[in-house]
C-alpha cells in the first residue's frame, strides 16, 4: 500500500479497529511508526502526479509601477552610463527610440521598448522658390511658409 505523506508531518494511522499508532516522517520515503509495544520502519513510494493545466490569465491589473526618472538621451545603448545610476533612472536611445531603465537588481539596464507617443500633427513647413509662391503650391498646407529666394520676402500661406 502506498501513502503520500509530506515531510515533517505527524499523523495518526488507523491500522485496525484496536491499533492506532502515530507516524512520524524520517525523510521523503521512510516513516517511523511508533507503538507502545513494537516500533517499526515502513517505506513508501511517493507518486508525483501529472502537471496541471495553466490557470486563466488574471483580469485584475497590478499596481502602478514606480515612476521613471527620465534623464535624457544617449546615442546608443552602448553609451548608457555604467556607474552612478539609481533604480528607475531612464534614458532614451537616439538610434532606436527605446527607453532603457536601470533596474538595480541585477544591476543592469533593461530595454523597455519603443518610447513614443501617438503621432502628432504636422507642423509648419518652409518652401522656397525664385519669385512669389506658385498657385497651387504642391504639398503646402495653411500655416506653411514660403521664402522668395530672389527678393528675400516670405509668405505665410493660408
Amino acid at each position: 500500500m502506498s501513502a503520500l505523506l509530506p515531510a515533517d508531518v505527524s499523523v495518526i494511522l488507523s491500522l485496525g479497529p484496536e491499533l492506532n499508532v502515530e507516524a512520524l516522517t524520517v525523510d521523503s520515503t521512510d516513516v517511523v511508526v511508533v507503538n507502545a509495544t513494537m516500533p517499526m520502519v515502513l517505506s513508501y513510494d511517493p507518486v508525483k502526479g501529472d502537471k496541471g493545466d495553466a490557470g486563466a490569465p488574471s483580469t485584475i491589473p497590478g499596481p502602478p509601477g514606480p515612476p521613471l526618472n527620465i534623464l535624457g538621451t544617449v546615442p546608443t545603448a552602448a553609451d548608457l552610463p555604467a556607474t552612478g545610476n539609481e533604480v528607475n533612472d531612464t534614458f532614451i536611445t537616439e538610434d532606436t527610440g527605446h527607453a532603457w531603465t536601470w533596474t538595480g537588481d541585477p544591476a543592469a539596464w533593461t530595454d523597455l521598448g519603443a518610447f513614443t507617443g501617438p503621432p502628432g500633427t504636422r507642423g509648419s513647413l518652409w518652401f522656397t522658390g525664385a519669385g512669389p509662391p506658385p498657385t497651387p503650391l504642391n504639398g503646402a498646407l495653411p500655416g506653411d511658409y514660403y521664402l522668395d529666394s530672389v527678393s528675400g520676402n516670405y509668405y505665410l500661406l493660408s
